[in-house]
């Protein structure tokens, strides 16, 4: 499909002037074992540390690059390498109850109670996330200058058992008159500050629509194809070890255009 995502570009003079880049997108990521064991854990890290009442900020991981293995996953001979560890998306844990405390002096309402203004119906957090661990509790999907990225929220829930992520626009829209929210979100996906002043840098030397969207799309072919180097590289090196590989495990997910496109395989 593809989604118009929006841009406000700032000219000289300082008017406003609005850029649509479209960019071709999937729908939905499929989360393989690795990256949703990746999730639980950051998550459940980020609770202990609340447990601890210690100072926590807006997280993200390291961009793809750095975080991609180069072959740790053989240090062992006998481990069968398989695509799904060489998929790893960054993530940002986004829970502004715990990470921008000082900003919430009033309690935040629950935006689907009928009576706005009863704080019995003021949203507290009770520890659950859209990690993956359900399928109703996938992250969302944010774009990037090199990847997506897993937009990773906490859930809130009110008196009433409303459940509300923490990435709602009403939730949004209290930070942005306060402190500079890290990213914009459309009605399916979103994309990060870093993105949108690319856009605006790129649209600002004279590149045209299309060529931006080019530009992006060879960004993130080139970290997808930084993985798949490294997953045919570690597979040759484990067949030396003696390790025995069906034909339908020697697969690696496709590109498509500016996503990793990780549908599960089917053999």
């Amino acid at each position: 499909m593809i989604t118009h995502i929006l841009f406000n570009q700032r000219n000289i003079s300082l008017a406003c002037r609005w850029v649509f880049v479209t960019l071709h997108v999937t729908t939905s990521i499929y989360l393989t074992s690795v990256m949703k064991k990746t999730l639980k854990e950051a998550t459940e890290k980020f609770e202990a540390n609340l447990c601890c009442d210690e100072h926590i900020t807006a997280q993200q991981t390291p961009n793809p690059v750095t975080v991609t293995n180069h072959g740790h996953f053989i240090n062992d001979r006998n481990t069968v390498v398989r695509w799904e560890m060489y998929i790893t998306y960054p993530f940002m844990l986004w829970d502004p109850m715990s990470q921008y405390k000082t900003l919430f002096i009033n309690k935040l309402i629950c935006p689907l109670c009928s009576d706005d203004k009863d704080l019995s119906n003021a949203l507290f957090r009770y520890g659950e996330w859209y990690n993956g661990r359900l399928a109703r509790l996938n992250p969302r999907v944010i774009f990037d200058m090199h990847t997506c990225i897993l937009l990773v929220s906490a859930v809130y829930k009110c008196s009433k058992g409303h459940e509300i992520t923490a990435c709602h626009p009403d939730v949004l829209h209290v930070l942005k008159g306060r402190t500079e929210v890290p990213f914009f979100l459309t009605h399916r996906h979103g994309f990060t500050l870093e993105l949108a002043n690319l856009v605006e840098e790129l649209i600002d030397n004279g590149l045209s629509f299309e060529q931006v969207e080019d530009t992006i799309i060879k960004q993130y072919m080139s970290i997808h194809n930084r993985f798949e180097a490294s997953f045919w590289r570690d597979l040759a090196l484990s067949k030396t070890f003696g390790v025995f590989y069906e034909e339908s495990d020697m697969f690696f997910p496709r590109s498509h255009h500016n996503v990793f496109h990780t549908q599960a395989p089917q053999f």
